[in-house]
């Protein structure tokens, strides 16, 4: 067995670290080692896409945790559409019960957004390649219908700051550079 550390760079999207770039296994390829178990890899299934500028940055489970529902670009709620075999008996089958498990999780079971991040990642990587992404290739992570402005910011303040200060300020930069007049 060899730890040398992970391969999430060679992602496109990725909120792993930048050296997480493959190279211990690599090293063991071109010793004749044989790499198995390679789809087993963890990473988070949330993070920022757009702006370019913070593409890869990390979106807590917090937020899903909070509140937050997965929804695609018809605006369905599709995380009950993905819920495994194995699971079903511990995941709500009704955006009904999800949502009352929020207030009363003795009596609900967990939404399936709350999925093994495995299950989530897939479920979202089924949904774009369907078609039904993001038009920057994600789907959208949506607490604003849960949680008033206020209560975001008490329970997730450090996402609340990284969209608001980084994303909304790249947003703005972008909009304030297309609004110059062109120069020559």
């Amino acid at each position: 067995m060899l730890a040398t550390g992970g391969v999430g760079k060679s992602y496109q999207v990725t909120s792993n670290s930048w050296e997480y770039t493959g190279d211990g296994h690599a090293l063991a390829l071109r010793a004749g080692a044989t790499l198995i178990n390679m789809e087993f890899l963890q990473f988070h299934p949330t993070g920022m896409v757009w702006p370019p500028s913070v593409k890869g940055i990390l979106v807590t489970e917090s937020v899903r945790g909070d509140g937050g529902v997965l929804r695609n670009s018809e605006g369905e709620r599709f995380m009950f559409n993905y819920v495994p075999d194995v699971f079903k008996e511990q995941y709500a089958t009704t955006e009904e019960e999800g949502d009352r498990w929020y207030t009363d999780a003795d009596n609900n079971r967990r939404p399936p957004e709350l999925l093994p991040r495995d299950e989530v990642a897939r479920a979202i990587n089924s949904e774009v390649k369907a078609g039904r992404g993001s038009p920057h290739g994600g789907v959208f992570l949506d607490i604003a219908s849960r949680l008033s402005p206020e209560e975001i910011i008490r329970r997730l303040p450090s996402m609340h700051h990284q969209f608001k200060e980084l994303a909304d300020a790249t947003s703005r930069r972008s909009r304030w550079r297309s609004a110059r007049p062109a120069t020559t």
